[in-house]
């Protein structure tokens, strides 16, 4: 299947790629590629912003992670309208973030020198085996996002997009997932998907209810009560 996508105007390309070590450690993330970082989102943000403004400086991932810096992730949510469902992939068990939990069907962080659009494609392709062409991706908006652990302090602006599937569900199969990043995928209903994390459920990973509420507010406002 092909995927194409619409530019938002929070996209933006940062020139050449400075070079990367090749990593050969475990699966699931590159702790040395880099990320642009950015100033922290202004106070009274509400949960969502118009613009991250120019970066502020370029660190690799570890460092990232450690130190709680602002960087740029994409999510991109398959929905098949006619059955009212969305695609969730399970996290791998290789993930230094929510491993072995069910997630948005494909997301990735923006590194250095990428777009956002560019981005959304790649993870499509990489971790759900779908390439890019014919159908549209759409921009909702753009969501800010906290999350720390011992470990790991994840603090993101993240470039929400929609990708209305076509044709039959059976017709996706997902047989060429990318299985060091993702373990599993599978279609929910909307609805169930809203219930799961509304009531915090362990095995979804978390959304903060500003995000929740205008995702599924766009989605009601397209397929009616879900």
């Amino acid at each position: 299947m092909k995927v194409g996508f619409v530019i938002p105007s929070t996209a933006s390309v940062l020139g050449k790629r400075m070079k990367r070590a090749v990593y050969s450690g475990p699966p699931g993330q590159n702790p040395s590629e880099l990320f642009d970082i950015y100033p922290p989102p202004l106070t009274g943000h509400g949960g969502f912003i118009e613009n991250t403004g120019n970066p502020i400086g370029t660190k690799e991932r570890r460092f990232v992670h450690k130190d709680g810096d602002w960087h740029r992730a994409v999510h991109v949510w398959l929905t098949h309208p006619g059955t009212k469902s969305v695609v969730l992939q399970k996290r791998s068990k290789y993930k230094d973030t929510n491993p072995n939990k069910w997630d948005v069907s494909s997301a990735g962080h923006i590194t250095h020198g990428d777009g956002s659009s560019d981005t959304a494609v790649k993870e499509l392709e990489e971790e759900l085996g779908l390439e890019a062409g014919d159908l549209p991706m759409e921009y909702l908006f753009t969501a800010v996002s906290q999350f720390s652990t011992d470990s790991v302090s994840c603090n993101e602006f993240q470039d929400v997009y929609l990708v209305e599937l076509v044709g039959e569900r059976s017709d996706y199969r997902f047989d060429r997932i990318g299985e060091t990043e993702v373990s599993d995928v599978s279609f929910i209903p909307i609805s169930l998907l809203r219930q799961r994390l509304d009531e915090a459920n362990v095995d979804f990973v978390a959304r903060p209810e500003q995000y929740r509420k205008r995702f599924f507010e766009i989605l009601r406002g397209r397929y009616g009560a879900v």
